[in-house]
């Protein structure tokens, strides 16, 4: 008898070991069944068409990092929509499918995919349109912070065939369009578009492409919204966290994806070109230095912010902080009372002094000399002729002279 409750016992341990370590790295709870109908085939055929596509995004993801690079065999893409593949799915971006809320947040699949979930259900919208609803818990910076809750939606072809869509590829229909060249504005239509203000923003982009002998730059499509609540809904996301990090709905976020290809912009975008300048050194040559932060910020606009605002406000801050020492680090010191991005401001203050020398071109050409790993900031500072030991007292008394 001690035998047999012993064998049981083994048993039970041992079973509980492998359901630990299997192959589905995602730790999901279903809602109580009471609430939920998992009876239906396309439930169940859902259900399995997620488990299955986390498997394979881990997949992939565990094989870029072997490789480096994105697998151009990428397993995750075959689920979404072959429309989808074809507009957001390049190979190079981040995990080389049409994830928007995972490239938009920019995570990996450990801390997002194979996070803590709570799967919410499937609604059946149509005959073939199905959404599937669910969030995600991660740990930091402490246990089970939500991560957010997040809309999927699935096309169904066949009982045996479905498909995952992207919300923003439902929604464009019923967007706005307005189209300068190369560059095309989508808004929803309760959006109160500046074509004005998106006039002079082109003409100041098609003077940078023209610096940069750009002679027909690629299309961009720039997608504008009121607020960060309808820009995260229109990647499906119901519920984030960084939607609530201030008392204002109209906090302006901006947003590059595909190298440049697709653009996002809160509340009154257009009037910005900080987000096309990348779109346009990227297709250049994408030699990403912090001084691109600055000179895009310089001539394209930051936060909704002029840089007469800017540098002002840093003048102040640097004349309320004399401890700082701009000849030993420009990025180290605790900036956290700063209005503004600290970084980018002082690259701002750099890139003026470089155009009040030589124009726009000889910050483009800066920006272009600068060597992947080398010191961006001293190679600026070369050029202007600066000393090291003497940055601090240029870059305060340039500001306490002009601002």
């Amino acid at each position: 008898m001690k035998r047999f409750i012993f064998s049981i016992l083994l048993t039970i341990v041992c079973t509980l070991v492998f359901a630990q370590t299997g192959r589905l790295h995602n730790n999901m709870v279903l809602r109580d069944p009471f609430y939920l109908d998992t009876t239906s085939v396309d439930f169940q055929n859902i259900l399995h068409l997620w488990n299955d596509y986390k498997d394979c995004v881990f997949d992939d993801w565990m094989i870029s990092q072997d490789n480096n690079k994105i697998d151009v065999n990428s397993k995750a893409i075959l689920f979404w929509e072959e429309s989808e593949r074809q507009k957001y799915g390049q190979i190079g971006s981040l995990q080389g499918n049409p994830d928007l809320f995972l490239r938009t947040f920019q995570l990996e699949p450990t801390n997002y995919f194979m996070g803590k979930e709570l799967f919410i259900g499937v609604e059946k919208r149509n005959d073939t349109l199905f959404e599937l609803r669910t969030m995600f818990f991660d740990d930091y910076p402490t246990e089970n912070q939500l991560a957010g809750v997040y809309t999927i939606p699935i096309i169904k072809h066949s009982e045996n065939d479905y498909k995952f869509f992207s919300k923003l590829s439902l929604l464009e229909p019923t967007f706005q369009s307005y189209k300068l060249g190369w560059l095309t504005f989508m808004y929803p239509r309760t959006y109160n578009f500046n074509e004005t203000a998106a006039q002079q923003t082109f003409k100041l982009l098609d003077g940078i492409a023209e610096t940069l002998q750009l002679e027909q730059p690629n299309s961009v499509v720039y997608y504008l919204f009121d607020n960060k609540t309808e820009f995260y809904h229109s990647l499906g996301v119901d519920v984030s966290p960084y939607d609530f990090i201030g008392c204002s709905r109209v906090y302006p976020q901006g947003l590059c994806l595909d190298n440049g290809k697709i653009l996002f912009f809160t509340k009154e975008g257009e009037t910005l070109a900080h987000e096309l300048i990348h779109c346009l050194i990227r297709e250049k040559g994408w030699k990403y230095t912090m001084f691109e932060e600055g000179l895009c910020s310089y001539y394209g606009g930051h936060a909704l912010e002029s840089k007469e605002v800017t540098l002002s406000n840093l003048k102040l801050w640097l004349n309320e902080n004399p401890q700082i020492d701009l000849s030993l680090d420009l990025f180290k010191a605790d900036f956290s009372d700063f209005t503004n991005n600290y970084s980018y401001a002082l690259q701002m203050v750099v890139c003026e002094m470089i155009h009040h020398t030589g124009g726009m071109k000889m910050a483009f050409d800066i920006l272009y000399s600068i060597s992947e790993g080398e010191d961006g900031y001293f190679v600026i500072a070369k050029h202007l002729g600066f000393k090291k030991k003497n940055i601090n007292n240029i870059i305060r008394d340039y500001l306490n002279k002009n601002y």
